[in-house]
């Protein structure tokens, strides 16, 4: 289940002297973060290093100096923005994270961000630029643009260890800060941008009700009708709860003439209709290190329609911008089906598929409404 606190303090008592996984057996010190908890910038690595484990702080160290130099030349301090690792703990010997400890750690990433809300978030180095945007292309190629994950933009830059090592990245890096300013001094939309992570975002729960079998494919043939490429559903719910069920409805809104099945030996099955469908089964899966394996991140991105059978197991291996439906049993043929918006376009797509399910017999909204 996702993480939801009220502020960064909160989340840090939560953590505790945390032994979730084995490097609590191995740190000295639990690095949780610095800096301003409302920053415009998060600044995200890879892991602690030795100075970093023996301070209990982010970037202590001769790369933390750097990176100092770097926020000077860019008209900024450490203390206004927030600085953050993908791990809270030092992996021994500076080795990379294992993907048990990735699992355990990235929850308390995913509600930092949220919490801290940042204008831009930068990754530093390969380890966090890949594991931020979910692809495989190198820092080299990546520094100098600015990516998008969900409603967020995202400037990758080398990690300012790199430039202790070769010279030559000093100046890239200085340049890459000047491209930052410039990006913070571009004026806001005089509008407030709508995404889960987005100030005056309502992560309100839609819901509604299935009469029967046919009620939940039928609300599944709705919900085609208003998909576009690139949009991720998560289907949770215990076994036998209709995931599937829905799943069907939706091939069929497609124009998709295969049949469909659960996915659970194949883990994805692709089916070609008026839009691709991508069809997962993460049930068989132990670890989200196991979704590189199936291309996961890839296939999500490849243009077509998306649905993830028991999603919500690897929430934190999920798009920014996505929509649950967590299917419960509510009698021999009844089912609750709650909406879970996290972003502008989960949140746009949940009201339209609770408007359009407003016809369909068998189907109650959460209000009671029905045709």
């Amino acid at each position: 289940m996702a993480l939801s606190f009220d502020s960064l303090d909160d989340l840090r008592t939560h953590i505790g002297d945390c032994h979730r996984c084995p490097l609590g057996d191995t740190r000295t010190t639990l690095v949780f973060g610095v800096g301003d908890p409302r920053a415009d910038v998060l600044f995200i690595g890879e892991a602690p290093g030795r100075s970093e484990d023996l301070r209990g702080e982010p970037f202590v160290g001769a790369a933390g100096q750097l990176l100092d130099e770097l926020l000077s030349s860019a008209g900024m301090r450490r203390q206004e923005v927030y600085i953050a690792n993908i791990l809270k703990c030092r992996p021994p010997g500076n080795r990379d994270p294992l993907a048990e400890e990735i699992d355990t750690c990235t929850p308390f990433l995913r509600e930092q961000v949220r919490l801290i809300h940042p204008r831009v978030i930068v990754t530093l180095g390969n380890y966090a630029t890949r594991f931020v945007l979910k692809m495989d292309t190198g820092i080299t190629r990546l520094r100098g643009t600015v990516q998008k994950a969900g409603a967020f933009p995202v400037m990758p830059i080398f990690h300012p260890a790199a430039a202790l090592y070769d010279r030559t990245k000093r100046d890239v890096l200085f340049e890459d800060f000047r491209q930052l300013r410039a990006l913070l001094d571009t004026p806001a939309p005089s509008e407030p941008v709508q995404g889960s992570l987005f100030e005056g975002y309502s992560m309100a729960v839609l819901r509604m009700r299935t009469t029967a079998a046919a009620a939940t494919i039928a609300a599944g043939r709705s919900l085609a009708a208003i998909l576009r490429a690139g949009d991720v559903l998560l289907l949770a719910g215990d076994l036998g709860a209709g995931k599937t069920a829905l799943a069907k409805g939706v091939a069929q809104g497609l124009d998709v003439e295969e049949p469909v099945t659960s996915p659970t030996f194949n883990i994805l099955l692709v089916h070609r209709g008026r839009l691709t469908l991508n069809h997962f089964d993460l049930y068989r899966l132990e670890t989200a290190g196991q979704l590189e394996d199936i291309d996961y991140w890839g296939t999500l991105e490849s243009g077509g329609v998306s649905i993830v059978e028991w999603g919500d197991r690897f929430s934190e291996a999920a798009p920014v911008d996505c929509l649950t439906a967590t299917i419960s049993i509510e009698g021999d043929d009844e089912r609750r089906i709650e909406l879970a918006p996290t972003g502008p376009r989960s949140s746009e797509l949940a009201q339209a598929w609770i408007a359009a399910c407003r016809a369909l017999p068998g189907v109650l909204a959460e209000d009671g409404e029905s045709a």
